[in-house]
């Protein structure tokens, strides 16, 4: 049996918020509420209520899946979970005049329009990444100054501490009591630093 879901339309079961709706087509509450005429984003809804999750956009000449999904600053793994057609069916074939549900990143997607008379280069990802490394560089900086003033302290007091409880570890800041479960200042820092080269990684590979 074939049927016809309406696009971008979002049937809400019981008392859920607006923040568990967008998580489940992984966008945030900001988006949902922006979309529909509601109060507060702070109201439980009501069952069966409809909400719009998405816009609406009809296919162009030219079209694929991934080129939409980089104009509206998207992946295509969302562009198949909003639409029926494409994810479930796992296809990418799409024609001109289909509709489809989308919900656009205004800070990753393609700001320039095809009518803008004078072209410009999207920096928005650029700046998001600028800021980020600001904000890197000045912790690692602060962290390294930690270190040269207190650093024989701390290692003075590992010595000492040591000896009385093997489960005392030595951080990048100081030292650091390690606990069942926690994580030592240098095992965080590790994966401060995984993550940045992840993100130079993503960043260069948009360019």
């Amino acid at each position: 049996i074939d049927f016809q879901v309406a696009k971008c339309r979002y049937a809400v079961s019981l008392e859920q918020s607006i923040a568990e709706v967008a998580s489940i087509f992984g966008t945030d509450w900001i988006q949902v509420f922006s979309l529909n005429d509601l109060a507060s984003p702070d109201y439980m809804l009501f069952k069966n209520q409809v909400l719009n999750v998405g816009h609406r956009y009809i296919v162009g000449v030219g079209d694929t899946v991934l080129k939409i999904a980089r104009r509206f600053g998207t992946t295509d793994t969302s562009v198949g979970f909003l639409n029926y057609e494409l994810g479930e069916k796992h296809n990418t074939n799409i024609s001109v005049g289909q509709e489809l549900c989308l919900i656009p990143n205004s800070c990753f997607g393609e700001v320039q329009s095809i009518w803008d008379k004078n072209p410009h280069v999207d920096a928005s990802l650029e700046q998001w990444y600028s800021g980020v490394k600001s904000a890197y560089d000045a912790l690692r900086k602060a962290n390294s100054e930690h270190m040269e003033a207190n650093g024989p302290v701390a290692r003075r007091l590992l010595g000492m501490q040591q000896a009385a409880a093997p489960s005392v570890a030595e951080g990048d800041v100081g030292v650091t009591r390690v606990g069942k479960g926690e994580m030592s200042e240098r095992d965080k820092w590790d994966k401060i630093d995984a993550l940045m080269r992840q993100v130079e990684l993503l960043v260069g590979g948009s360019q």
